[in-house]
């Protein structure tokens, strides 16, 4: 949260992204028999990819917020749903495009992986994440919503709200007077 507030969303989240695909890249050239520093860099690596998720969620709401200042309408559920959605198809691709890739390589199970087969296997279990990752920064460089966006936007519907719960009070008091 605290480089959050530093460096801003989409610049912290471009760079674990940044990161998790250096880590990615790390394991094409690692030794299989490296054990410790291939779980060391997985560690590193999960690390570095965990926040984008709690980072992209809360830039959904800034989305919204976005939306409401542009539009005039809160469109919060749909913008949530569709988020959703996304995550659920992207669940999908990401469980299936592994089984594609051992099947492209020609995997067979419970037999001797030929030298081949293992560099195929280094490559697409690196590379995948690492095409993952530049799509997703691809992605946020088209992402127009930065800091000051986000607190123009905030003071916009601060001040809407304000005047809504002002101008309900008055009708309020006036029926009151009645």
């Amino acid at each position: 949260q605290t480089v959050v507030k530093k460096f801003g969303k989409k610049p912290t989240w471009i760079a674990c992204f940044t990161l998790a695909s250096l880590l990615s890249l790390s394991f094409l050239v690692l030794d299989r028999s490296n054990i410790g520093t291939i779980i060391i860099l997985n560690i590193i690596f999960t690390l570095a990819i965990g926040p984008s998720g709690y980072i992209m969620w809360s830039m959904y709401a800034d989305v919204a917020d976005n939306a409401e200042v542009e539009t005039g309408r809160r469109a919060t559920g749909l913008i949530y749903s569709s988020a959703t959605m996304a995550q659920k198809l992207g669940q999908a691709l990401a469980n299936s495009i592994p089984a594609y890739a051992l099947a492209a390589i020609g995997f067979v199970a419970n037999t001797q992986l030929s030298p081949e087969t293992i560099e195929s296997l280094k490559s697409y279990f690196s590379l995948l994440p690492l095409v993952g990752s530049v799509i997703g920064i691809l992605a946020l460089v088209f992402y127009k919503i930065d800091e000051e966006t986000i607190r123009r936007n905030s003071a916009i519907l601060e001040a809407k709200r304000a005047e809504e719960k002002g101008k309900q009070e008055s009708v309020g008091q006036e029926v009151e007077q009645i």
